[in-house]
């Protein structure tokens, strides 16, 4: 047939109407599914299936428009529709030419209303927002817990077991992809099933389906005489067809293990796995029926993220089998889930978990050698080992939490920053991942929050929905425009909280998801919502913990009073004391000290410092120090900034410089990082003790560059010299044309009380009042609120001078107020404010 004669035969036979039409109704299709699927919230994936069965679609249209007509007679081929034709039969179609050839669009009108349906359908199998079922079915697979039908609650412990080992054996063929129990038991509370009992064929298909898996496995166990027997029975997704059933017996009494080791081979034999590809669960977990139920015990109290009790199972599940690498493995993930920061024992662990790693499954290999990797600070590496895990199992969660991991922790905030080192926005999008495939995953929302943090500050870099892109302000704000780029940052704050409040609704008894929403709406000054939360804490019968939040934020609100007298209600629960000191120090000694409770503060820093197990401790600043200097320090801190002892801080204060000449070199860095971290401490004492001899020995000690604090000291050791001219010099340059950072932080707060004295004792009390009144509105004490209460008893005292007897009084009253119920070494200052209120009412 002849081009122009193939052309005249596709007219005649009406093909070119048929794809016009097609390609019509098929564009309508895809524009109605693109509006319905968004609505419904239907997967990507699901948009993508109506494309390609469409396109799929055309040809067949075409063909069939090519060889069939549609007559009275029914659906024929071409040439018995043209005779019928000649010979005068037609069709009547409402709407169409009386044509039977143009029914040929009805025929395409069909297949695409069977594409449709085809679409419709798939989307059923695969579960609303589940993945599509990737490969052969055949080789993907979830295991669902096993009912136990023996009556005996001995063996209830294997309805956990049956998922757990199944899947470890299964998992033994490389090319099985095996949707792993956590996630299964994740999969089963989301949809509030409590046991196996509750199971049934459609609600484990749709699961199945929300797995992305093409097999899944029910069981049961039953006795049989004097036999337990271990059923499995083995379903096909697509058709709902069960494809296998196998049975195995093991004697009442012995290891219920063995008979999964041949169920699992009877699966890998419908899986199509070549024969030698046949599991040893023994081999693969332990010999030692109790250590694997402590390890099971544990699994069960990590997932419902109770770390404390997994500790304790998976410590003992090793201590009964020194060689159980899956145990070790998870007390890594203990430690490292409760926030422990000891990289020394997590090492050992992983350690021991390499030394016995050959019988595990592949895919748990890999999770061994990516922890040795991320122990060992090989971040790169352990970010390739986690994308290898990603390419076997794109469902993976956990290997997407560890990718998240191993950019979250290699260095993500640096600056210049270089592709080798992890990107913020990189780790973000690995930790939104993990919860979108198991929402169980909390322990992502603590990265989440931080990583969010991170990309709302004002830092160099911006964070996508993938990555993060690295540059400073200016490059930024001229790539993408200064009005997105506040946008982007204010949209990451935001988000801040919307992640804490999903980890509170994803876990609301746990203390961690409340403590850091908590803190972040507190740092962002939402107190209302912040004491919403604390009235939840409270509800939950954690009061000693609510009493600790409300404390932070009765600092906050400068009632230090009743903030000192909260935190002391809050640690006389031996509970929250245990848990709260070692985590919050600052906040606990910050209350107690600005309420003046000075032995309870002291008698608490001595604790924590005797529980630590190792003689070099991170003291402020992030400074180390050993035990007792540190416990020295913090006498000397604490004393300085309630200013009541003035003879033990006339001792305490040049003991302690004498311990830095001692311990560090003079010159040396170490003894310069210690001098400057003590310049706040320094000035507070000396204006307690107004002996000189500690400023003269710092500036002689301390590099000036490397601080501000010295010029303060040096406008006071000026003046007690008599050079009043240096003496003011220094107190325009620092304080009169100060910058931001002079009254920030703590050393801000001491250099604040400092400069209004300095006013005060060069005869300027107004100047002075308004100066110590910046305690009330630009400094942040943070641990030193204390000196913000002293401020108060010096401003009553300066406004009386000023014959202001009204806020003489005012002053007087806070100050009264907050140490009222302080150590007696602070009553005498409190009978003075008293009487002076006294005097000033009287002589109204």
């Amino acid at each position: 047939m002849s081009l122009d004669n193939l052309f005249e035969e596709l007219g005649r036979r009406r093909v070119f109407r048929v794809a016009g039409a097609y390609a019509v109704v098929a564009w309508l299709i895809v524009q109605a599914a693109e509006i319905t699927f968004d609505a419904f919230e239907f997967p990507s994936w699901a948009m993508q299936l109506v494309i390609v069965l469409c396109v799929l679609g055309f040809p067949v249209a075409v063909a069939l428009a090519w060889a069939f007509d549609l007559t009275p007679s029914g659906l024929q081929r071409t040439g018995a529709a043209d005779a019928e034709m000649e010979a005068g039969d037609v069709i009547a179609v409402p709407g169409l030419a009386r044509s039977p050839r143009r029914a040929r669009l009805m025929v395409g009108l069909v297949i695409l209303a069977a594409v449709a349906a085809g679409a419709l359908t798939v989307m059923r199998l695969g579960g609303r927002g589940g993945p599509v079922i990737q490969g052969d079915p055949r080789h993907s697979l979830i295991v669902f817990p096993f009912d136990n039908l023996t009556g005996s609650a001995e063996q209830d412990y294997l309805q956990d077991a049956s998922m757990d080992l199944l899947g470890l054996a299964v998992s033994h063929w490389a090319e099985m992809r095996v949707y792993d129990d956590e996630r299964t038991s994740s999969l089963m509370r989301r949809r509030g099933i409590e046991s196996a009992s509750e199971l049934d064929i459609d609600s484990a298909s749709e699961m199945a389906a929300e797995a992305g898996v093409g097999t899944f496995v029910l069981g049961e166990l039953r006795f049989e005489g004097d036999s337990l027997a271990v059923e499995a029975k083995v379903y096909d997704l697509l058709s709902g067809e069960r494809i296998a059933t196998e049975i195995d017996l093991v004697a009442r009494g012995s290891d219920p293990r063995a008979p999964f080791n041949s169920l699992a081979a009877g699966i890998l034999q419908v899986s199509g796995a070549p024969p030698g590809e046949r599991p040893d669960l023994l081999a693969q977990t332990t010999e030692s029926l109790r250590a694997y139920r402590a390890y099971l015990e544990g699994s069960r109290a990590l997932q419902l993220f109770q770390v404390d009790s997994a500790r304790v199972y998976f410590q003992r599940a090793v201590e009964l089998d020194t060689t159980f690498a899956l145990a070790y493995l998870r007390l890594r993930d203990v430690d490292g889930w409760a926030n422990i920061e000891n990289p020394g024992s997590r090492r050992q662990l992983v350690a021991k978990a390499v030394t016995h790693k050959a019988n595990l499954p592949p895919r748990y290999r890999l999770l061994v050698e990516y922890y040795e990797a991320f122990e060992l600070g090989r971040l790169k590496r352990a970010r390739e080992i986690a994308e290898e895990m990603i390419a076997r199992d794109p469902s993976d969660a956990e290997a997407w939490y560890q990718l998240g991991e191993a950019h979250f922790h290699h260095s993500p905030g640096s600056f210049p920053h270089p592709d080798t080192l992890g990107n913020m926005g990189t780790a973000l999008a690995a930790f939104r991942r993990a919860l979108e495939l198991d929402s169980s995953y909390v322990m992502a929302y603590q990265h989440i929050t931080d990583v969010l943090g991170n990309c709302a500050a004002d830092s160099p870099w911006l964070c996508f929905p993938d990555s993060a892109v690295y540059a400073t302000r200016e490059e930024l704000e001229s790539e993408y425009g200064t009005e997105t780029v506040a946008e982007m940052r204010a949209r990451a704050r935001e988000d801040v909280f919307a992640a804490g409040y999903a980890w509170v609704a994803a876990a609301p008894r746990s203390l961690r998801a409340r403590n850091e929403l908590l803190g972040n709406l507190i740092r962002d000054g939402r107190l209302n919502e912040a004491r919403n939360q604390i009235d939840m804490l409270r509800g939950q019968g954690s009061g000693g913990l609510a009493s600790a939040w409300e404390s932070r934020i009765l600092l906050l609100e400068q009632d230090y009073g009743v903030a000192a007298r909260t935190m002391e209600r809050a640690i006389d629960d031996p509970v929250v004391a245990r848990q709260l000191v070692p985590r919050s120090v600052d906040l606990v000694l910050s209350s107690l000290t600005s309420g003046a409770r000075l032995r309870r503060a002291q008698e608490l820093a001595e604790t924590l410092l005797s529980g630590v197990p190792l003689d070099t401790v991170a003291g402020p600043n992030s400074i180390t120090y050993s035990k007792a200097m540190l416990a020295q320090f913090f006498t000397v801190g604490i004393q300085a900034v309630v200013g009541a002892e003035v003879e033990l801080l006339g001792v305490a204060l040049p003991a302690w410089l004498d311990a830095i000449d001692e311990h560090y070199g003079p010159g040396t860095v170490p003894h310069q990082t210690r001098w400057t971290a003590s310049g706040s401490t320094v000035l507070a004492a000396y204006l307690v003790t107004k002996d000189t001899t500690s400023l003269t020995r710092f500036l002689a000690a301390v590099d000036t560059t490397g601080s501000r604090t010295w010029r303060t000291m040096d406008a006071h050791l000026a003046l007690a010299r008599g050079d009043s001219s240096r003496a003011r010099a220094r107190l325009d340059a620092g304080f009169t044309n100060r910058d931001e950072v002079e009254l920030s932080g703590d050393p801000g707060a001491a250099r604040l009380f400092a400069w209004a004295r300095l006013l005060e004792e060069l005869g300027r009390p107004l100047e002075a009042a308004e100066a110590y009144a910046l305690f009330d509105t630009d400094a942040s004490p943070n641990l030193w609120g204390a000196l913000h209460v002293r401020s108060w008893y010096e401003r009553g005292e300066l406004y009386r001078q000023l014959g202001d007897e009204r806020r003489a009084v005012e002053m007087y009253e806070k100050f009264v107020e907050a140490w009222a119920e302080g150590d007696d070494v602070v009553q005498p200052l409190v009978a003075d404010a008293r009487a002076a209120i006294e005097g000033l009412r009287g002589g109204r």
